[in-house]
């Protein structure tokens, strides 16, 4: 049984990837029309770390989010009109409070708090059934495939 709920997990997991995969290389394609490559990069990172609720993974990953707060959620606020992205940003963000909830035994607000966040940043789409494993990987790898 634990081995099954590990590998449903490991699927889902997948799926948030992908779409992460897929964002990043919309993101950077945009952006790589205004900024230079590098900054680019970043600044795709940042936006992405901040529609999922995560911290950067590195240093220059933290300092370039303080410095550059407002440009990441002047570039989110142009999100808000494409579908597709906020369709899969909250899909696997709904994924992600999902497999958090079934880790964490306290069951307290915690896997909830990156929706509000989505919420507030006006890319939620609200209501509609969570994904499953498989529709949540066809979509993302429609996503992915489509960036």
């Amino acid at each position: 049984m634990l081995g099954r709920k590990r590998k449903l997990i490991k699927k889902m997991l997948s799926g948030v990837n992908l779409v992460k995969m897929g964002l990043y290389v919309r993101l950077k394609s945009n952006l790589t029309q205004e900024y230079d490559e590098d900054f680019s990069e970043f600044l795709a990172a940042a936006i992405i770390n901040e529609l999922f609720s995560e911290t950067p993974s590195n240093p220059e990953g933290i300092e370039f989010l303080s410095s550059n707060k407002e440009l990441v959620h002047q570039e989110i606020d142009k999100l808000k009109h494409d579908e597709k992205i906020r369709n899969a940003v909250t899909q696997a963000v709904r994924v992600k409070a999902i497999i958090l909830l079934a880790n964490n035994q306290d069951h307290s607000s915690s896997h909830v708090q990156p929706l509000e966040k989505l919420k507030d940043l006006g890319i939620l789409i609200p209501g509609g059934e969570p994904p499953t494993p498989e529709t949540l990987l066809a979509m993302a790898r429609d996503f992915s495939n489509q960036a």
